[in-house]
């Protein structure tokens, strides 16, 4: 007997094989595809077929790595090998970068040697031509006599030596070819055997009014490279002489006031005479405030138009800013370049200089620089890039500072001791003076009894002197007592009408011996410090020795000044 539960589930698998047969009868009518899938699951493989899978893999991984492995090694051997041609490469490279400096360093001791020569034969073609000097203004004439016509000229300037002038001539001809279409007679160049003769010459054509009447004049024979620079320095020389001052040529050299001019790259002189003044402006604005037009003005005065309104347009401004009170007028051209510093910060600055060097604490040029940076940055100027960068101001601004004060000039200080900076001071020097005084109107000393007393320092071995030798050795030696030798002190006493003691030694070593100064000045004395210096034992046998020479008792005193260096 079956159960109401068994019922149930036959019921309920009836119901579901009816709702399938419908749901296959609506597929298979059309109205909906179904998809197809496997009614039962897939079986499973055996382990035969797993097994040829695994060997079939394993066979190639390893017919892989074998390949792989094989390929490993001849890249290997590939870099192996391009290891070794990079290294050779490297060393061939180092190699040539060697000879490359050692062809650079040549090639600049060669370029240094060629500068050399180049010089040194300049110098010598400038050293010969200062036998010689040109003749100009004797016209030329056919089978003409151009020694004995430039022998009458020299007699006739230089009458002192007419005797001997045609004996001190050595060679006269003209310079250059004769161009056949040429009216200029060419220069006549006379070589003189005598340089005193030829400068003789010289001296006497610069004034010369023989010259002057017959159309002639002598000048040097320059090198080109002497004159080219004559005529860079002549505008320089002209100007100076037009405003009084002295000025004259050495060679390419040209002297002002005793010193010479030395041009700097670093100024840029004009080449152009272009521009137009403040007066000519001026005129030219006045006549645009008559209701003339701009451009008809700027064409009558030939200037440009532009110039003309910009200018206006300034003047305008500055009778705004001055209510029409006499406005000043306008600048023109090109402003001065930019200075870092005023005028009261570069006197601030020239008298902190001035006083560091009083008090001997002056400043070098480097340190002179750096202080400027400083100010420019305290200050907060406008400076250049390159003053950060480096932190001092340019080399050009410091030869700037120096040509714009005059006052101030590099010089090489003298060393000077901190005792005698102190000591030496107006109430020091005041105070002894005084004293100097009330001592000579005290005691009325006479010239015989007032002494002066210093001491110096002699070596046993002497600085030698210059000799001849071989040229090009790189050492020549004298023969001396010793390389270096021992310091002597001398102690002197002279007095003011020039009578001298016997001088006083201190010799270097322990003991003093009697042999030390035999064959020295007569009557001399002497001690011994291991120093060589005057110690207070030495000194007062010296007081002794001078009180021996010069015998001073209460009627007849001396005044003995001791010069102490501290």
């Amino acid at each position: 007997m079956r159960s109401a539960a068994d019922k149930r589930k036959e019921k309920e698998m009836s119901r579901a094989s009816r709702g399938s047969d419908s749901l296959h009868t609506y597929a298979s009518a059309g109205n909906f595809p179904l998809p197809e899938s496997p009614c039962k699951p897939p079986l499973k493989k055996g382990k035969a077929e797993d097994d040829a899978v695994i060997s079939t893999l394993s066979q190639l991984i390893n017919s892989r790595s074998d390949a792989l492995e094989k390929m490993v090694g001849e890249n290997a051997l590939k870099i192996e090998g391009l290891k070794k041609t990079v290294d050779f490469v490297c060393a061939e490279l180092n190699d040539i970068k060697g000879k490359v400096g050692q062809f650079e360093a040549r090639l600049n001791t060669e370029k240094k040697k060629m500068e050399q020569c180049e010089k040194r034969i300049a110098d010598l073609e400038r050293y010969s031509r200062r036998w010689n000097l040109r003749l100009h203004g004797i016209s030329e004439k056919e089978n003409e006599n151009v020694r004995a016509e430039s022998i009458r000229v020299c007699m006739a300037i230089f009458p002192e030596e007419s005797k001997t002038l045609p004996d001190k001539i050595d060679t006269v001809h003209r310079i250059g070819k004769k161009l056949p279409n040429s009216t200029r007679p060419r220069a006549i160049i006379i070589q003189f055997c005598s340089r005193v003769t030829r400068d003789g010459v010289w001296r006497a054509a610069k004034s010369s009014e023989f010259l002057r009447a017959n159309g002639l004049r002598f000048s040097e024979d320059l090198t080109t490279f002497d004159r080219e620079r004559r005529l860079l320095l002549w505008p320089v020389v002209e100007k100076a002489r037009k405003e009084g001052k002295r000025a004259h040529f050495v060679g390419h050299r040209a002297f002002i006031d005793g010193s010479e001019f030395n041009p700097m790259v670093r100024h840029r002189k004009r080449s152009t005479s272009r521009g137009v003044t403040r007066e000519v402006l001026s005129l030219a604005a006045r006549e645009v405030e008559r209701n003339r037009s701009v451009r008809s003005v700027a064409g009558a005065y030939g200037i440009c138009h532009v110039t003309l309104h910009r200018f206006l347009i300034r003047k305008r401004k500055l009778e705004e800013r001055h209510d029409g009170n006499n406005p000043p007028l306008p600048p023109v051209g090109y402003s001065s370049h930019r200075k870092v510093f005023t005028q009261e910060q570069e006197e601030q600055l020239v008298g902190y200089l001035t006083r560091a060097a009083s008090i001997c604490y002056g400043l070098s040029p480097k340190e002179v620089r750096k202080l400027a940076f400083q100010c420019a940055v305290q200050f907060q100027c406008t400076f250049p890039e390159s003053w950060s960068k480096s932190q001092m101001a340019g080399k050009d601004w410091f030869t700037g500072f120096l040509k714009r004060n005059r006052s101030l000039s590099i010089r090489k200080p003298q060393a000077t001791s901190v005792a005698r900076a102190s000591s030496f001071n107006v109430y020091t020097v005041g105070h002894f003076f005084n004293n100097l005084n009330t001592v000579y109107t005290t005691h009325k000393f006479t010239p015989n009894n007032i002494w002066n007393t210093d001491e110096t320092g002699v070596t046993t071995v002497q600085a030698p002197e210059k000799i001849i030798a071989t040229r090009g050795v790189r050492q020549t030696g004298a023969m001396t007592s010793g390389e270096r030798g021992k310091l002597v002190t001398v102690a002197v006493a002279i007095n003011a009408l020039g009578n001298s003691i016997p001088p006083f030694f201190v010799f270097p070593c322990k003991r003093f011996h009697a042999h030390f100064i035999h064959e020295g000045p007569p009557a001399s004395a002497g001690a011994a410090n291991g120093s060589g210096w005057m110690q207070a034992e030495e000194f007062m046998e010296f007081l002794n020795h001078f009180a021996k020479h010069t015998k001073p008792t209460q009627e007849t005193k001396v005044h003995w000044h001791l010069a102490l260096q501290p």
